[in-house]
């Protein structure tokens, strides 16, 4: 009887399997209905949005920035420059804060710098709310645009922004050095202006250098003595705890002066700057005075700071302008140039004085056009993106069988499911086994299924009551 019973409940149990099997073969396939609902929603957003879906993303940025993410060079006089390179410095500043703002609007989750210099989002910002756009973001992630890189499409964004940054960082950098160059020749021309009683200064001559180039040479001071003609270089180098270190060799650094450290290579040796200056103006008195000019032609270069330590190993005269005196004091083995020569040099000089030249200063708003540029395109990925995210949300929901109570079902188990869940109970059916042994079994083998070893921990008990 109970194995009649027992093989009654199995084939009942089989032939409902069977019935909901070709329930649910009559149904819709939700995979395919929620895939479709998707590239229909899709579809209509991207052209909405003005996007080419499967788009390379990196071939799009480069795309748009092309070759004008580069410098523009803009000629201009040095004193000019610093004025030009202030006004785009606050230009660039603007720029840089109007994305950081459209950027902010956007559903992105991350961190923000309240001085607008930084931004952390996207997907691996390390921000992750429940139900939040990096959440449901990750969710959609078949149906969203991501094509080409490989980082989260939102964080490209604080790349551009990044970007945005450094080109204002630079342009300062620019600004600084010549700002700090130009203190420098201030502070060095405001103290020869002591020495002009004894010593003729002509600052910022600029002569039209007869070099294979063809080109000009601007000496920061030329000084008139009766030692000859001393040809100045001013330097604004280094600063406070830094040395200023002059190899035997000729190499310029700039050293920390506790440990030695080399915190900047200066490339262009201001000595071999300071020759050719020295040889353009030889040519010239040649010209003047004929090839058997005998006039002392001495270069020298001015440090502008009283901060920077020096140390110099070289033969080139390296030194401060409170020093000055004492150097031209110290200049041996020269004729005293008289009073009507060192006249006709300053004259010289002024003659054949073209003026001050243009030189080429980096414009960088180009390029913060191509990175605003950038910022709008992927802006719009962005959007479509998390319009993409929340409308797979709606079409999971969509596509999710309820019942009557509004809670979602659970999905029923398959039918190798079941028969193996059913194997177990087979022997209490078949077998004369006593009513205790099978409560036994009965018992453990229905906890096993949510707990194996609670199921098995419930058998060892039963049994030891039941021997008890």
């Amino acid at each position: 009887m109970n194995i009649s019973y027992g093989l009654l409940g199995i084939r009942h149990t089989v032939s409902e399997i069977m019935k909901e099997r070709r329930r649910k073969a009559m149904l819709p396939d939700t995979k395919k209905v929620l895939a479709d609902e998707m590239e229909a929603f899709c579809a209509q957003k991207a052209s909405e949005y003005g996007i080419i879906r499967g788009t390379n993303l990196a071939e799009l940025q480069l795309s748009v920035t092309g070759e004008g993410y580069c410098y523009e060079e803009i000629a201009m006089k040095n004193e000019d420059a610093v004025d030009f390179l202030q006004k785009e410095k606050e230009e660039l500043t603007a720029r840089r804060n109007a994305m950081f703002d459209r950027i902010w609007t956007l559903p992105i989750e991350g961190g923000y710098y309240q001085d607008k210099s930084s931004m952390k989002v996207g997907r691996r910002s390390g921000v992750k709310r429940d139900g939040g756009p990096n959440s449901l973001l990750e969710q959609a992630g078949d149906y969203i645009e991501n094509s080409g890189i490989d980082f989260p499409t939102e964080e490209f964004l604080q790349r551009i922004h990044s970007h945005a940054w450094s080109l204002i960082d630079d342009a300062d950098k620019e600004l600084a050095i010549l700002q700090k160059g130009i203190a420098g020749e201030e502070y060095v021309n405001e103290q020869l202006r002591l020495y002009e009683g004894k010593y003729r200064v002509l600052r910022n001559i600029v002569l039209a250098s007869a070099d294979s180039q063809g080109n000009t040479s601007e000496v920061d001071a030329y000084i008139i003595t009766d030692k000859g003609l001393i040809v100045a270089e001013i330097k604004n180098y280094g600063n406070e705890n830094q040395r200023l270190h002059i190899t035997n060799d000729g190499r310029w650094v700039i050293e920390d002066i506790h440990n030695g450290n080399i915190l900047k290579r200066i490339d262009k040796s201001p000595v071999e700057q300071n020759t050719r200056h020295c040889l353009a103006v030889e040519r010239l008195l040649r010209q003047e005075f004929g090839e058997g000019c005998h006039i002392p032609v001495i270069p020298v270069i001015f440090i502008a700071n009283n901060k920077v330590a020096i140390s110099n190993e070289s033969r080139s005269s390296v030194i401060r302008v409170s020093e000055f005196y004492t150097f031209v004091s110290s200049i041996q083995g020269t004729q005293t140039v008289p009073k009507g020569i060192q006249d006709r040099l300053g004259n010289l000089l002024n003659e054949h004085n073209i003026g001050e030249q243009e030189f080429k200063v980096k414009s960088r708003r180009r390029m913060m056009e191509r990175l605003e540029e950038t910022e709008k395109v992927f802006s719009r990925y962005v959007r479509y993106n998390n319009e993409v995210a929340a409308e797979y949300q709606r079409a999971v929901a969509r596509n999710t069988p309820v019942n009557k109570t509004g809670r979602i079902k659970a999905p029923k188990p398959s039918i190798m499911t079941i028969a193996v869940c059913l194997i177990p109970y087979l022997p209490i059916i078949l077998f004369g086994w006593t009513p205790e042994f099978r409560i036994v079994l009965l018992v453990s083998y229905t906890v096993m299924l949510f707990n194996i070893p609670l199921g098995l921990l419930a058998m060892v008990v039963l049994f030891i009551v039941l021997i008890g």
